[in-house]
C-alpha cells in the first residue's frame, strides 16, 4: 500500500500561562480563562502528552538557566558547560544502552525523527513506515514522497494498531525492498507496544535498518538498543519527566546517518548550532532519576490502570477499550463511549478537576479524524484517553470514575 495523499496541517503551540505546578500530580489553576470558578486542586491525567517536570530535572535545569557559557570554547565556564552535557550524554545513554559518543541531542523527538526521515529518504529509495506512526514519521516521509525524492510503503496494522508483521515481510521480500523501516515501539493514542523484536528480525535478514521512535517508551518501560536490536532508537525528555525541548537519537555502534545540520561541530558535525545546556541538563537528570526503577515503576502504574479499567467497566456502559490487552502501556488506557464525544467528556471532566485527553496529543486543534483510529476502525470523536504517571494518586480512580460516570450519563440524557 502506498502512502498516497496527505494533507499536513500546521500546528501552534500551546498558551500554558495559565496553569503553575502546585505539587506533584496536581495543577493548581489561577483562572481558567473560559471560567470563573475558583482555583482548586486537579488531577493531572495527560502523562502521554507530558510529564511533570521531575525534582531532579528541574534542580539540573536551574544551575544552568540564566548562565552564559558557550560549550565550544575553553574558558572555566565553557568547560562546566560541556562537562554538564557529557554528563548528561552518559545518562541518557546508559536509559537505552547506548554509548555516550552514539547520543546525538536534538531540540525534540520531533526534530530526532524528521531528521532520519530526511537523512534515509533520499535519491529515490524505498522507505517503510508503519500505519500507525506519530505525525513526525508519517507526514514527513509523505512530504519526501511528493517531493519525488522516496517511494514510502506502509506496514498495516491490525484492528489493535499493531504492525502485521507477515505484511512487513512481503514489503521487504518485494523486488528491492525498502533498505530503512520506521516502526513506533508503542502508539500514543491506543498504547499498543509493537512486537518490535521481530520487527527488527525481519529487517535484519533483509539488511534493512530499523528506526524505533520509542518517545512514549523511553523511561517508562526497559527498551534498549540491545532489547529491541534497533539501528536507532529516537527518545524525547519530557515524557518521562524531562523539560520539554530536549530529544536525542541513540544510535547502533556503526550506524551513522546524514547531518541533520550544517554550519557547526556540534554533537559530533551531526546537529550544528548551540546545545541548550540546561534542557540537556534536567534531560539526563531524569533519565538517571528513572532508570534505577523502571520495571518496578512500571509494574505499579500496570497495577493502578488496571484497576481503573475494571472499575470503569463496572460502573459504565458502553466502553470499550482499545489496544492490545497482552501488549500495551502500563500507564495509558485509550477506550472508545458509545455515542458520545471525547471532547465535551473533556470538558466535563476538566470542570471536575481532572485533565485528561481526547485523540492525538498533536493534532487536538485540527478539525479532523484521527488517522490513527480510523486505521483500526474506531469512531475517533469517541475517543477518552487517561494517562499517569509517578506522582498520580494512587487513590484517584474512586472519585475519578465517578466525575467520568456523571458526565457520560448526562451527555447521553442530552442526546436522547
Amino acid at each position: 500500500m502506498n502512502i498516497g495523499k496527505i494533507r499536513i496541517a500546521p500546528g501552534r503551540g500551546d498558551d500554558s500561562s495559565q496553569l503553575y505546578l502546585r505539587s506533584p500530580g496536581s495543577i493548581h489553576s489561577r483562572s481558567h480563562p473560559l471560567s470563573t470558578r475558583a482555583p482548586m486542586d486537579r488531577i493531572y491525567l495527560d502523562e502521554a502528552s507530558e510529564a511533570p517536570l521531575l525534582p531532579e530535572a528541574r534542580d539540573a535545569m536551574l544551575r544552568w538557566l540564566g548562565r552564559a557559557a558557550d560549550p565550544s570554547r575553553a574558558y572555566a565556564e565553557a568547560m562546566e558547560a560541556r562537562q554538564a552535557i557529557e554528563v548528561a550524554r552518559e545518562s541518557v545513554g546508559a536509559l537505552v544502552g547506548a554509548a555516550p559518543r552514539d547520543v546525538t541531542f536534538t531540540s525534540s523527538a520531533t526534530e530526532a525523527l524528521n531528521w532520519l526521515v530526511d537523512a534515509t529518504c533520499r535519491d529515490g529509495a524505498k522507505v517503510a513506515v508503519s500505519s500507525m506512526e506519530h505525525s513526525a514519521v508519517f507526514d514527513s516521509a509523505a512530504r519526501a514522497q511528493a517531493e519525488g525524492v522516496a517511494r514510502v510503503e506502509v506496514i498495516a496494522a491490525n484492528s489493535f494498531g499493531a504492525i502485521e508483521l507477515g505484511h512487513l515481510a512481503e514489503l521487504l521480500d518485494a523486488g528491492t525492498g525498502p533498505r530503512s523501516v520506521f516502526v513506533q515501539h508503542a502508539n500514543h493514542e491506543t498504547g499498543t507496544i509493537q512486537p518490535i523484536e521481530a520487527a527488527t528480525q525481519l529487517c535484519h535478514e533483509r539488511n534493512a535498518i530499523c528506526v524505533v521512535d520509542a518517545a512514549l517508551t523511553a523511561g517508562r518501560i526497559p527498551v534498549t538498543l540491545k532489547s529491541t536490536a534497533a539501528d536507532a532508537i529516537v527518545l524525547s525528555a519530557h515524557k518521562f519527566g524531562g523539560p520539554p525541548g530536549a530529544g536525542a537519537v541513540a544510535t547502533r555502534r556503526g550506524v551513522r546517518f546524514r547531518p541533520m545540520l550544517s554550519g557547526g561541530n556540534q554533537e559530533r558535525a551531526r546537529r550544528a548550532g548551540p546545545e541548550n545546556v540546561a534542557a540537556i541538563a534536567g534531560f539526563g537528570a531524569a533519565a538517571a532519576r528513572v532508570v534505577n526503577d523502571l520495571e518496578s515503576e512500571a509494574a505499579r502504574q500496570q497495577q493502578i490502570t488496571d484497576a481503573l479499567r475494571r472499575r470503569i467497566v463496572g460502573q459504565i456502559a458502553g466502553i470499550e477499550f482499545l489496544g492490545d490487552p497482552d501488549s500495551r502501556l502500563p500507564h495509558v488506557v485509550s477506550m472508545q463511549m458509545q455515542g458520545v464525544q471525547g471532547e465535551p467528556v473533556v470538558l466535563g471532566l476538566d470542570q471536575a478537576g481532572f485533565a485528561v485527553h481526547s485523540g492525538s496529543a498533536c493534532s487536538n486543534e485540527i478539525l479532523e479524524p484521527s488517522r490513527i483510529l480510523e486505521i483500526i476502525g474506531v469512531e475517533s470523536r469517541e475517543n477518552l484517553r487517561i494517562s499517569i504517571g509517578r506522582s498520580t494518586p494512587e487513590g484517584f480512580a474512586t472519585h475519578f470514575v465517578e466525575a467520568l460516570a456523571k458526565t457520560i450519563t448526562g451527555l447521553r440524557g442530552l442526546a436522547g
